[in-house]
């Protein structure tokens, strides 16, 4: 990605809210005289809220991995943002400082200039056939990525990359799992974090994960969730 290090006197809720479906000729009397009347004749107004936002300087600090959900390129998504959802738009998310990010939405020569958002706006986002939601209390606060949602129980992972300083920085990841129950979250790091809460289902949970040969812990998304699931269907009821 390549930082803008200059813009156009254009007001920035003009010049950022320009579709990205293809280029407009700018007639520079028009834009003199009347930005915003130029703007509104191009542009669908329900559109202009997404980009209300700031611009965001990306720096690459290794050569080797980046601070972003699964790539660094931009990738296409929907984002809900004030109660509204955008679809295509190109974003990425910068699992390291939690932010989503998006691409200006101009075929300009900033075109590939980050923007991002006011974060407390966006209530859920999807990027990489993964859903992301926004919580906002005592426990966690931030983007987690929703796993899965039953009756009792909830499943989210807090995606995160630290940095490691050796010979070089770079980005490890680092994410936790939580799970929701009667109104708590309660970090998953092992089986025997189930256990503690749920010590009534000791004997039908550990069977399960003997049975089904599970891993329960971070970076084993599939296996957590399919206990969580067997737990939320079978286990609550009793």
């Amino acid at each position: 990605m390549q930082p803008l290090n200059y813009v156009l006197w254009i007001p920035l809720t003009v010049i950022l809210c320009l579709s990205a479906q293809g280029q407009y000729a700018l007639d520079a009397a028009q834009l003199t005289s009347a930005p915003y009347q130029w703007y509104d004749q191009k542009i669908d107004l329900q559109n202009s809220g997404l980009v209300n936002g700031e611009y965001e300087e990306v720096k690459r600090i290794s050569k080797n991995s980046h601070s972003f959900f699964e790539s660094d390129n931009w990738t296409q998504g929907t984002i809900h943002f004030r109660g509204q959802r955008y679809d295509s738009v190109y974003m990425t998310y910068d699992v390291h400082r939690d932010l989503l990010l998006i691409r200006h939405p101009t075929q300009y020569a900033f075109h590939n200039q980050a923007i991002k958002p006011i974060q407390q706006h966006i209530s859920e986002f999807e990027i990489f056939q993964h859903h992301f939601i926004r919580l906002d209390n005592d426990e966690l606060a931030g983007f987690y990525d929703a796993l899965y949602k039953g009756d009792h129980l909830e499943l989210v992972v807090k995606r995160f990359k630290k940095t490691v300083v050796e010979r070089s920085v770079e980005y490890e990841s680092e994410d936790r799992i939580y799970f929701l129950f009667k109104d708590s979250y309660y970090q998953l790091k092992n089986k025997s974090s189930l256990l503690k809460v749920l010590p009534e289902h000791k004997k039908a949970i550990k069977d399960f994960v003997s049975s089904h040969k599970l891993t329960i812990k971070k970076d084993h998304d599939m296996d957590c969730v399919e206990l969580i699931e067997f737990i939320d269907q079978n286990l609550m009821n009793q």
